[in-house]
């Protein structure tokens, strides 16, 4: 025999089991015998089961299924008095208490700035060139002071410092025979003035120093 599987709602699935009971018949038969009347398809006979018309039988279930409205009960006030419920607007007041006999003296509010420290950052020595230095000379000074705070200083830093290019700067100071070395620092590859300038920077200094005291010194006789 062929099998059909019908999804059915809650109601019905109720109505099944209400008549499953009544009639100690299977889900199967009753399903079976609903669609026979349905179809109108003679109905086995002895089955018990109540045979309506077609359209009684979609009456019988849409009055099953029918949802009935929620409806509050009527309450009736006759005879009764209500009286309307008033709200008062009710502020509470502190009352305001004077001592006897004292003297309140008045509050006075200073107004105090709160003073920061004066902090200062930490600023590199800046090395500027005097009125009738060159750049290349200051240049040697700033390398100088570098060296002797234990830094070695790269060749942008340096032109940086006197603002001059990298390249020119370079070529003026190789020319004295002070040259920048490309060497590691840090895990980091530079161009830069190293601790073996040192000496050599500060002889050469020394000598335009001196040579620059005697043209002084011939120019006041």
């Amino acid at each position: 025999m062929p099998f059909l599987g019908v999804k059915i709602s809650a109601e019905l699935e109720t109505l099944i089991d209400e008549e499953v009971k009544r009639s100690e018949k299977s889900k199967s038969d009753i399903a079976r015998d609903a669609l026979n009347q349905y179809f109108n398809v003679a109905i086995p006979e002895g089955t018990g089961l109540i045979v309506f018309d077609k359209n009684e039988l979609i009456d019988l279930i849409d009055s099953r299924l029918a949802i009935k409205p929620d409806v509050k009960p009527e309450v009736k006030t006759e005879g009764l008095t209500v009286k309307p419920e008033i709200k008062q607007d009710v502020k509470l007041v502190k009352p305001e208490v004077k001592p006897e006999g004292s003297k309140v003296k008045p509050e006075i509010k200073q107004d105090v700035k709160p003073v920061k420290p004066d902090v200062k950052p930490m600023v590199k020595p800046e090395v500027k060139p005097t009125p009738l230095e060159d750049p290349v000379t200051t240049a040697k000074r700033f390398i100088l002071t570098e060296l002797e705070g234990g830094r070695e200083p790269t060749a942008a830093e340096v032109a940086e410092a006197v603002e001059m290019d990298p390249k020119r700067l370079g070529t003026l100071l190789g020319r004295a025979g002070i040259k920048a070395r490309s060497v590691h620092r840090g895990g980091v590859k530079a161009r830069r003035y190293t601790f073996d300038l040192k000496e050599k920077i500060e002889e050469i200094l020394t000598a335009e120093s001196d040579k620059s005291d005697r043209g002084t010194a011939d120019q006041r006789r």
